[in-house]
């Protein structure tokens, strides 16, 4: 249970009066002047933190006078050191330097005064002048370890601020390169429909009983579809161009599939990567262009994140393609984790500055499918997608 800072002062200020009053009343030379100089002396510390430097002249002040007058009682001085410990923690070391050199100044001139000149001696101060050293050395550190906590917590606080940035940066850019591929895909399609209604058209054009009797509504229907067709394809290339930076170079080639899976296994397997493919189902075929370019993708990035941080680790890549979707698992067999540390799935990849998993989490969540990814108990990385086909959303 958290306690405010100023009732747990007014509390040890409490504690220190009743205790001060106590001794000054039935020790030797208890006078009214006694008691109020243990009062001045304690009871400022209750707003210590709140105004440390006047709370330390006013202690400070009443116990020079308590020592000067010989009217010390019992732990009524803690207040001061307390005092002296908190601008000590608190305020610029140049403030509790000067109130360190002050406390010493006072001790030495009270107990002189008290004392007088022709019985003074240097050993009634060297108590005095220990424990106020040792109070000012005990809150400089603690200030200067605040500090250095301090200064932790805003770098802290700074680079997670950067790298959420960073990640939302990269989600963006994998988004729009994401968008870029889809929009060859959609203005296939979208082209495939404007030349089928503009054929189907013109058949219907060169119908007898269309020279006879004009268009009918079907004509007009399929002249519709083909310039509506035509103006989506155009909206779509200008929309390429808006996610398109400048920079950036326009690839003619047409977007992969698994069809060409071969073709990019064989590549891994040149650089160094022994890698091995198992297919199941109906096959590409059966897939909307969509998921088959996800797919591929994520066949890709997965096969890509061995060869940076694999070592050239044997790989499976199993696959089951049908009408519904695409099951697909790429595993290797790198270094794994101790068992102390939990099973895979449930581990988090290391950091490596790239963002390919995020990548792939993000195609998958285009078709509303699933992705799993992390290290393997005994060895192993694995990647784990479903990518559902669903025909509608495609």
């Amino acid at each position: 249970m958290h306690r405010h800072p100023t009732l747990v002062d007014g509390t040890v200020a409490a504690v220190l009066l009743v205790v001060g009053l106590l001794v000054a009343s039935h020790g030797p030379g208890g006078t009214w002047s006694a008691r109020l100089l243990v009062v001045a002396e304690v009871v400022p510390i209750t707003w210590r933190r709140r105004s440390p430097r006047v709370v330390f002249a006013i202690t400070g002040a009443a116990t020079f006078a308590a020592l000067a007058a010989s009217q010390v009682h019992s732990i009524a001085p803690l207040g001061s050191l307390i005092a002296l410990y908190t601008v000590a923690t608190r305020c610029e070391r140049r403030w509790s330097i000067g109130a360190g050199l002050v406390s010493w100044a006072g001790v030495m001139v009270a107990l002189f005064v008290e004392n007088r000149p022709e019985s003074f001696r240097l050993q009634t101060v060297v108590a005095p002048l220990a424990v106020i050293t040792a109070t000012w050395l005990i809150g400089d550190n603690l200030r200067v370890r605040r500090a250095y906590v301090a200064q932790l917590e805003e770098r802290a606080a700074r680079t997670e601020a950067e790298q959420e940035e960073e990640t939302r940066r990269a989600a963006d850019r994998e988004r729009a390169r994401i968008a870029r591929e889809l929009h060859d895909v959609v203005a296939h399609h979208v082209s495939v429909i404007a030349v089928q209604a503009g054929a189907a058209r013109m058949v219907a054009e060169n119908r007898p009983a269309a020279s006879e009797d004009g268009p009918n509504g079907s004509d007009n229907m399929l002249a519709s579809i083909e310039v509506t067709a035509r103006q989506a394809l155009s909206e779509l290339r200008r929309l390429l161009g808006v996610l398109r930076k400048e920079g950036d170079q326009v690839d003619h080639a047409p977007q992969p599939g698994l069809g060409q899976l071969d073709s990019l296994v064989d590549q891994v397997r040149v650089a160094g990567v022994p890698v091995e493919v198992t297919v199941s189902g109906p096959g590409p075929a059966s897939l909307p262009p969509g998921v088959d370019l996800t797919a591929y993708r994520i066949v890709q990035e997965a096969l890509t994140n061995v060869l940076k941080h694999g070592g050239g680790a044997a790989t499976r890549v199993t696959m089951h393609v049908d009408g519904s979707g695409v099951d697909l698992a790429v595993v290797d067999s790198g270094p794994g984790v101790p068992a102390s540390l939990g099973h895979g799935p449930e581990q988090p990849p290391p950091p490596s500055g790239g963002h390919g998993i995020a990548g792939m989490r993000e195609r998958v969540a285009i078709f509303g499918g699933q992705l799993s990814a992390g290290r393997l108990l005994g060895g192993g990385y694995e990647v784990r997608a479903h990518i559902p086909c669903d025909r509608e959303r495609a």
